[in-house]
């Protein structure tokens, strides 16, 4: 029997760390695409590059999903399928700079 509270509705469930974060499902994704986490002991600029990457690695996958799907919508007119190319091999390069810990570079290219 469920625990009703005030006004007969059941008593909120206790808030505790969700299994399901943000993080957790991208974790196939970072595995690719970012350097692999500091140990506990790293400095502050180690874990302050890994948080740097992960960000570069979220904002590739965004730039991913709006790249696939317009590369056909591209090949109707040749100047927009070459910048849309050309946007699209950038990133892959970045994401093997992201991978490598070239943040910066990645953040100059992307910008």
């Amino acid at each position: 029997m469920q625990n009703l509270g005030r006004g007969g509705m059941p008593d909120p469930q206790p808030a505790g760390p969700r299994t399901d974060a943000p993080r957790e499902r991208l974790a196939w994704w970072y595995a690719l695409t970012a350097p692999p986490l500091p140990p506990p002991t790293a400095s502050a600029q180690q874990r302050d590059q890994v948080r740097r990457a992960r960000l570069a690695s979220v904002i590739l996958l965004g730039l991913f999903a709006v790249l696939v799907p317009a590369i056909p919508v591209a090949l109707a007119d040749f100047p927009t399928l070459l910048i849309t190319l050309l946007v699209f091999v950038t990133s892959v390069v970045c994401v093997f700079l992201n991978r490598s810990g070239q943040t910066n570079t990645v953040g100059y290219l992307l910008t």
